[in-house]
């Protein structure tokens, strides 16, 4: 097989995001929490989660988190996540279920959340 030439060579010489060049390091797991939230009480849940995701940040595997919330509905609010694993990220789920994270958002959302796993395909 021959290395690769023109853009690819770029992309894969490109240093990624974890300090190594990209197809060393770019396997980590996707994920988005799609949460939808009572009326009105996006706001107090996206503070009530904020204060929260120092911990998220700190859990083992965790390499990203982002939140965002609905340009148009400012009580849907999504995560996107990166965990070095889907392990990691179910034994997160595993702590927070734990650790009374499904009271805490209790008065803010409608429903549970919906986690999407996503696969790359590029």
């Amino acid at each position: 097989m021959h290395p690769p030439t023109g853009c690819a060579a770029l992309l894969h010489s490109r240093p990624n995001d974890f300090g190594g060049r990209r197809g060393e390091h770019d396997m980590s797991h996707t994920v988005i929490a799609d949460f939808k939230c009572n009326e009105g009480r996006g706001a107090g849940f996206l503070k009530t989660l904020q204060e929260a995701l120092p911990d998220t940040r700190a859990f083992e595997g965790c390499e990203l988190v982002e939140v965002y919330t609905d340009a148009d509905n400012a009580d849907r609010i999504f995560l996107y996540e990166k965990w070095a694993t889907r392990e990691n990220h179910g034994a997160y789920m595993a702590w927070r279920a734990e650790n009374g994270m499904a009271e805490m958002m209790g008065p803010y959302i409608s429903d549970a959340p919906q986690i999407v796993h996503l696969k790359s395909e590029d």
